[in-house]
């Protein structure tokens, strides 16, 4: 049996990805295609006809809810694109959602052991151990995050360089359900975008250090110009911030990401997540969230003076 496999366009889709192919070739089973998928992006905007027309059967991690899918797994709480599908949503072995996992990544592997039996291997599980510190923004310090010494640190700065246009790069979901993350950053491909995401680093804190407008314990940075994003950046260089406010472009649209300070979540009492899908449309986690799909620069300027205010009170 083959199924389509769908996974947010980011290190915890693809480890998720990796941990069910791993999974399904233990029993037999195999993937008939990837899919990176990201919101606000084609395969997003058209996802119940996206999801529908699959000629295989589905699986889902990290992404939007849909009720085709056979396997579905996230800790997104502003999961359900239709009120419809989160009113006759219901918890099976088959559809699990936990928003209190810090990543979808170790959400996988848990159920997939609890429920259907899987025996992760030592790999497997330094991989899920790995994605709560990248995707739960779970590192020591802001420090950690830049220097990007760790194998799994690694990874993701390749992902990240890799994986634009919704690129599955099916070859690292595969070395990551068989290799350790210490394999796979030696790889000559991830060596070299490490180098390179290095030197964005230092000139995207440059950047940043200019032009990051800061409002008391709120930050905004415009980077639609396609500079690079250091995404804790705006924490080392100014460790006192409660919350940054980021403006990206992608295929033409604009992009607002918002995020609380990981190290000073004690002062992070809003939850962005709730807060941008009941106001804009968007989703995420209580301490980081994003709002896609936005049409023009203005509109997206007046969403980021709007939330400058409401996270100064």
């Amino acid at each position: 049996m083959k199924y389509d496999v769908y996974f947010h366009n980011d290190f915890d889709g693809r480890a998720s990805a990796a941990i069910f192919w791993d999974f399904l070739r233990k029993r037999g089973d195999g993937v008939g295609q990837f899919y990176a998928v990201d919101h606000g992006d084609k395969l997003a905007l058209n996802w119940e006809k996206v999801i529908s027309k699959s000629k295989n059967k589905v699986a889902i991690f990290d992404f939007y809810y849909h009720p085709r899918a056979t396997f579905w797994f996230d800790h997104h709480r502003t999961t359900f694109k239709k009120t419809k599908w989160q009113k006759v949503f219901k918890q099976t072995k088959f559809h699990i959602l936990k928003p209190e996992y810090l990543s979808c990544c170790r959400l996988v592997m848990d159920y997939l052991r609890k429920n259907f039996g899987y025996k992760p291997s030592e790999h497997v599980r330094e991989l899920a151990k790995w994605l709560e510190v990248v995707d739960g923004a779970r590192y020591k310090s802001p420090k950690q995050a830049i220097e990007i010494k760790e194998p799994a640190l690694q990874i993701d700065a390749y992902i990240d360089e890799n994986s634009s246009g919704g690129k599955p790069l099916e070859w690292l979901i595969e070395s990551l359900s068989r290799k350790s993350l210490r394999s796979l950053a030696n790889d000559k491909r991830v060596r070299s975008a490490t180098v390179l995401v290095r030197k964005k680093i230092k000139a995207g804190l440059v950047f940043q250090k200019k032009h990051l407008q800061i409002y008391d314990r709120v930050a905004f940075v415009d980077l639609s110009s396609n500079v690079y994003r250091v995404r804790f950046g705006p924490h080392y260089l100014y460790p006192k911030l409660n919350y940054v406010i980021t403006m990206l472009k992608t295929e033409g649209m604009f992009r607002i990401s918002v995020g609380g300070n990981p190290w000073r979540r004690s002062s992070c009492n809003l939850d962005l997540g709730d807060l941008v899908r009941k106001k804009y449309g968007g989703g995420g986690h209580k301490y980081a969230a994003g709002i896609a799909g936005i049409k023009s620069r203005g509109e997206a300027l007046r969403i980021v003076n709007e939330l400058i205010q409401i996270l100064g009170k």
